[in-house]
């Protein structure tokens, strides 16, 4: 008898083996993949830091170079600058335009221009005047139908 509780106690230790070995490698996978994950977090975090680093130095050469432009334009003396040459060019088109005659008008508007202003037609007739109510006959005026009542109001 005691060689059979031998056998179930080994048993039993296997099985309880065998279970803490089965969570001690689903433990392991859970690890893993939070790593894997950590992993992938760490190298976006790396990327946008990279990126951000990229555009800060982009800004600082970007401000950098509008202080020097500003300081350059401090520094000279404040004189009128000149107008371009298409400037120029332009304002003396303007003042040829200014010289120059007015359009010459088209036979199609002189031709409009001859035709006689059209004739207002004569007003409508004012209509009679109504007649006074003390002239009015009441019973020309009303109907029987239109004396009686419709119903209650």
């Amino acid at each position: 008898m005691p060689a059979k509780k031998h056998s179930s106690l080994t048993t039993e230790t296997v099985h309880a083996a065998e279970h803490k070995f089965k969570e001690a490698l689903a433990q392991a996978k859970a690890l893993k993949s939070q790593w894997r994950e950590a992993k992938r977090t760490l190298k976006q975090a790396k990327k946008a830091a990279k990126q951000a680093s990229k555009a800060a130095r982009v800004a600082r050469k970007e401000a950098a170079k509008l202080r020097r432009q500003y300081e350059e334009s401090a520094a000279r003396p404040k004189t009128p600058s000149k107008p371009s040459k298409s400037a120029k060019r332009a304002k003396s088109i303007v003042r040829r335009r200014k010289a120059e005659k007015p359009a010459v008008i088209t036979a199609k508007k002189a031709r409009a221009r001859r035709s006689p202003l059209p004739q207002r037609a004569e007003p409508a007739p004012a209509p009679a005047p109504e007649p006074a109510a003390g002239d009015v006959d009441f019973d020309v005026a009303f109907t029987a139908a239109d004396l009686e009542t419709v119903g209650p109001n």
